[in-house]
């Protein structure tokens, strides 16, 4: 931020500076040298800032372990670090372009306004110094009570670092009981697996058990159906081929029979053409044989169609027979399978129970194993709680005291702007006051 200042005459300046114990006169003013003006602002360094050329002689050692003859700039050393408190300075009391060039080749008007800065300066701080000094006696309290806290600091850092070695002793111990417990979780998830691989086979064997149960009910179903189209066939086959032909026997004997007859009727005929009322019992003689003649032909066909329905129903008995003993035979394999499948269970759940008694004694022994770790844990847990706690607490006084530091430095910062707005009041009052005198 750049201030404003009154540029003052040069007997005024003359007379500012001797009051400062900074003695430069209108002459020097007027036509000033490096070699006059570089002792002034040493002792105007010295007189605000506390800053003596012994400052300026001592080294940077980091910066000459750069150089390859360090002896030889020794001296732009010692101004570069001249210059750069003096530049702070100045920047802080409103001259903003001040440059190396104001020291090495000083020029009237420049030196002008810088004294007039300076002097500005040094009246203002002189009208507050009350106010400055309870600044900085409070100032002092507050850097007193922060190494004060911050020696708290630094006692409760090194409590918390030995809370961390102790925590870091403890870490082979806490890595021991998660690798314990990472163990412990493996075993778990591999018994776990094999649980589920034995709860699978068991579901499988229990669906190939079902799969054959519901085979053997067909099975027994198609046994049944078989055995009812036997029955039916069997009561459709005529049991006596013989009498069959017996009676077709008797059948062409009663035909040749009534052939004979019909020849004697037909000889009767002819020996009795005149006996017309014998003619309607001979045409209905005649009539009956054509029926039972057409009667034979009918038996004849149905015996014929019987014969082949025979042959049929002989051939498709002897397929159902050798279907029946197909099923069958499939029926014993597949009871033969299911008392395996059965026998396999068995031992599988026999196995599964061996070793399920077996896993969960394992189980108990991996569980017992893992509270006592749980119980370990917790109580470093406790442990590590309490001390994450303690830190906590410091932490958090830490945060209290660097809050109150805060809001000491907050109303520094105030009485600085009050001081800064008495500074813009008491300039403006110095300008009108000059202003009749310039005029």
């Amino acid at each position: 931020m750049a201030f404003s200042f009154p540029i003052l005459k040069p007997h005024e300046i003359a007379a500012c500076m001797s009051d400062l114990q900074l003695p430069f006169s209108e002459e020097e003013l007027a036509k000033p040298t490096a070699a006059r003006i570089i002792p002034t602002y040493e002792a105007i360094l010295e007189f605000f800032t506390g800053i003596n050329s012994s400052h300026f002689t001592q080294p940077n050692f980091k910066v000459v372990e750069h150089l390859e003859h360090p002896e030889l700039h020794q001296d732009a050393l010692t101004f570069m670090i001249f210059y750069r408190h003096l530049n702070k300075l100045f920047r802080d009391i409103g001259i903003e372009d001040f440059s190396v060039r104001d020291i090495i080749r000083p020029e009237p008007g420049r030196v002008r306004r810088i004294f007039s800065a300076i002097i500005n300066f040094a009246k203002f701080r002189e009208q507050r110094m009350d106010v400055f000094q309870l600044c900085a006696k409070k100032s002092e309290q507050t850097v007193e009570v922060r190494q004060a806290e911050e020696k708290r600091n630094h006692d409760i850092a090194d409590r918390v670092n030995d809370l961390k070695l102790q925590r870091a002793e403890q870490e082979p111990q806490v890595a021991k009981l998660k690798e314990v417990n990472t163990k412990l979780i493996e075993e778990l998830k591999e018994l776990n697996s094999v649980k589920k691989v034995l709860s699978e086979e068991t579901d499988e064997l229990k669906k190939e058990t079902k799969g054959l149960e519901e085979k053997l009910t067909n099975t027994q179903y198609l046994i049944e159906s078989a055995k009812a189209d036997c029955e039916r066939l069997r009561g459709q086959i005529v049991h006596s081929p013989e009498q069959l032909k017996q009676a077709i026997t008797e059948l062409n004997n009663s035909v040749s029979n009534e052939k004979a007859n019909l020849a004697n009727v037909e000889k009767r005929i002819r020996e009795q053409q005149n006996k017309l009322d014998a003619m309607g019992s001979v045409e209905q003689d005649l009539s009956q044989c054509l029926k039972i003649m057409e009667d034979c032909e009918t038996e004849l066909q149905k015996y014929r169609a019987a014969a082949q329905k025979l042959t049929a129903e002989k051939e498709g008995i002897e397929a159902k027979n050798a279907e029946l003993n197909d099923i069958e035979m499939t029926l014993q394999q597949q009871k033969k399978l299911l008392k395996r499948a059965q026998e396999m269970v068995v031992r599988q759940q026999k196995h599964q129970q061996l070793k399920r008694g077996t896993q969960e004694q394992k189980m108990e022994e991996l569980k017992r194993e893992y509270a006592k770790v749980c119980e370990e844990k917790r109580a470093n847990q406790v442990k590590v709680d309490e001390h994450n706690y303690q830190a906590a607490v410091l932490e958090e006084k830490v945060a209290e005291l660097k809050r109150e530091m805060e809001q000491e430095s907050g109303l520094v910062m105030n009485d600085f702007v009050e001081l800064r707005s008495h500074l813009e009041s008491y300039q403006r009052s110095l300008m009108q006051q000059l202003s009749p005198g310039l005029g």
